[in-house]
């Protein structure tokens, strides 16, 4: 939601010429709580990048305030909101990297 910020230092052009407020901190929470429901009910115990993509639109499409140039645009709210979601890049990391063993390891245990 972060990235939706035209006052952000890092804001992407859409969004600087866009947007009027971007939407506030409550919309990462929600977007974590809707990615977390949304993998519960397909049965994983863990969310994906796919999760937060999938509730990025009804989470963030009623944050987000455009402005007048976007208006004239005729580029609405949830067009900036997936436009976000398909620039945003993903990362995977490496198997075993950042997981709950590696976390919990303690400092004087040995890498396995």
């Amino acid at each position: 939601s972060r990235r939706s910020r035209p006052q952000q230092t890092d804001a992407r052009p859409l969004i600087r010429e866009n947007v009027q407020w971007g939407a506030g901190p409550r919309a990462s929470q929600f977007l974590t709580l809707g990615a977390k429901a949304r993998a519960a009910l397909a049965g994983r115990l863990f969310a994906t990048t796919d999760d937060v993509a999938a509730v990025a639109l009804p989470v963030l499409r009623h944050r987000i305030k455009t402005n007048f140039n976007a208006d004239a645009e005729g580029i609405s709210a949830e067009t900036i909101v997936r436009r976000l979601v398909a620039e945003t890049p993903v990362t995977h990391e490496e198997p075993g990297r950042g997981s709950v063993a590696n976390v919990l390891r303690s400092a004087s245990a040995r890498p396995s």
